[in-house]
């Protein structure tokens, strides 16, 4: 019996954002796999069997309109699942997203069609290319595992916050890791059907195929180009040490324009230092370790800070400072334990406050609750910055009655990065890949800590003397009570980052370096909670 479910003004689908503030695929798919999931639990007469909840998506179809493309940061969709067929080892569901911040009497416009199928592993963690599959999917599937001579290839580690809570690389991944590789192809001008990255997201359709499970370990994407009619498809084919793992197929459309849609107007409770509002379901994605997850809240941030800042303009400053833009230098995080097992669909409070400001710069508290509960404080300050230089605050906003109590009331000087990284600190390097860059256009602040995160996988799990405590095989993060970060230096994609951690002999603290060519890049040290960890 088929299953159908509609749902109503999700927004968190469009929260997480590329680089050019249109909605991150990788982010779209995972929350579309959330909601085929809360559609079965919700409409199954019997609890869905456990052959069912432990199958894989292994297909993921879109046929996009025009207008996904220009539903921005901000804008709420309907989503309406339909699961057709179910058994023990294969999933249909189909999905159908329309924008949904117009009136029920005008037409709706359709954001794109999807398919999602998900099957069983065999016992090599394999999918069968022959089975449960339509005659198109098996001819795209075999015509690019056979291709030769591709135009492009480019080679890179899977990271440890790639992967899902079953130790795999999830589906949504896989675009991620087209996208990059099709940046990197750009980058080299091996791709000449793309003049730069926006053509790359600008899709009519894409195609996923996973064949096989991967786990931590090294990738190869080998890229082709066919020219048909006024679009160009690239073709990727995806490799590790085992074989064959997905091969895709992105159809581009670099000649459709759609108009701006209109950014959903989110209600906020506000004062001339205070604004308040609901946070959207960011924690319906869940780390390898079912956390809701850290550094995608301060990731979608900057989605806010867009929202709160430069389109609402809650405290006036942009309106003021046009030609200004304002960059993070420091991050003060508190960590409740509570904030880890956030409920997916909690309904949180967010608050951003007006903490402190002087000449050159503004510190905003972002504080999240759960009813009564404070769950996570994050303190941003950030620097006025105007043509690449530091640069004074308008008198205009400086002499308003209302913030002279806010003026030097809080400073966060910039931390000193040691001097010296001690011999027995652990070295993990990454490059920067194309959804690492965010509407600013540079690294987000919160890849930085991505990255500390996965350096400490890595050192726990590679059993290093860096780290004197015991936090056995692998480093959750809900450990944390505590991060203090500074920021030195803007990064870009394909730059190389080496990041070094290690445990203080005195404080205990978790210390991280981050460095490009030996320059300091980033600094962070956080606090842990023993207790925490025992429970872990």
């Amino acid at each position: 019996m088929a299953i159908q479910q509609q749902f109503h003004q999700v927004r968190n689908f469009t929260y997480g954002i590329n680089r050019y503030a249109m909605a991150d695929l990788e982010n779209a798919i995972l929350t579309l796999d959330y909601f085929i999931d809360k559609c079965l639990k919700e409409n199954s007469s019997t609890v869905v069997s456990h052959a069912v909840s432990q199958l894989i998506t292994t297909t993921i179809v879109f046929n996009f309109t025009p207008q996904f493309n220009a539903l921005q940061c901000g804008g709420a969709c309907d989503i309406q699942v339909q699961v057709p067929q179910i058994s023990d080892h294969h999933l249909r569901a189909m999905a159908r997203l329309t924008f949904s911040n117009q009136s029920e009497e005008s037409h709706k416009d359709e954001l794109c069609q999807v398919i999602i199928n998900r099957r069983a592993v065999d016992n090599h963690e394999r999918f069968q290319v022959d089975v449960d599959r339509n005659q198109d999917e098996i001819l795209k599937i075999k015509e690019i595992s056979r291709r030769k001579d591709p135009i492009h290839s480019h080679s890179f580690p899977v990271r440890p916050q790639d992967l899902n809570q079953s130790g795999f690389v999830p589906t949504a991944c896989y675009v991620t890791y087209c996208q990059h590789a099709a940046s990197h192809a750009i980058y080299c001008k091996h791709l000449p059907g793309a003049q730069n990255f926006t053509h790359i997201l600008r899709l009519a359709r894409m195609q996923i195929y996973v064949l096989s499970l991967v786990r931590e370990e090294n990738l190869l994407v080998e890229i082709w180009q066919q020219n048909v009619a006024e679009r160009f498809i690239i073709d990727f084919r995806i490799t590790s040490k085992d074989g064959i793992v997905c091969v895709a197929s992105f159809d581009v459309n670099t000649h459709f324009k759609a108009e701006k849609l209109p950014f959903y107007e989110i209600p906020l409770q506000r004062s001339e230092t205070c604004c308040n509002y609901d946070v959207p379901g960011f924690y319906r994605l869940r780390d390898r370790f079912n956390n809701a997850k850290l550094d995608t809240m301060l990731s979608y941030k900057v989605a806010l800070d867009k929202m709160t800042m430069d389109i609402a303009d809650i405290f006036g400053v942009r309106a003021a400072y046009s030609d200004g833009r304002f960059f993070p230098v420091r991050h003060e995080v508190k960590i409740a334990p509570g904030f880890y097992s956030i409920l997916p669909d909690a309904l949180v409070k967010c608050s951003i406050q007006l903490a402190s400001m002087n000449r050159t710069s503004v510190i905003f508290d972002h504080i999240l609750k759960v009813g009564s509960n404070k769950l996570l404080t994050i303190s941003t300050k950030l620097v006025s910055v105007n043509h690449g230089r530091v640069a004074n605050i308008p008198d205009s906003i400086m002499l308003l009655e209302a913030l002279a109590p806010l003026l030097n009331k809080k400073s966060y000087s910039k931390v000193t990065c040691p001097n010296q990284i001690p011999i027995k600190a652990f070295k993990y390097s990454f490059t920067i890949r194309s959804n690492d860059i965010d509407i600013n256009q540079h690294v987000n602040n919160a890849v930085y800590i991505s990255a500390c995160f996965d350096a400490a996988s890595k050192a726990v799990s590679s059993g290093s003397s860096a780290y004197r405590t015991s936090f056995g095989r692998d480093f959750n993060p809900a450990c944390l009570t505590e991060l203090s970060a500074s920021y030195y230096k803007q990064m870009f994609e394909h730059q190389l980052l080496d990041t070094f951690t290690w445990q203080d002999e005195d404080d205990d603290k978790l210390h991280f370096v981050m460095k490009h060519e030996n320059v300091n890049i980033f600094y962070m040290t956080g606090n842990y909670s023993v207790k925490q960890i025992s429970k872990l």
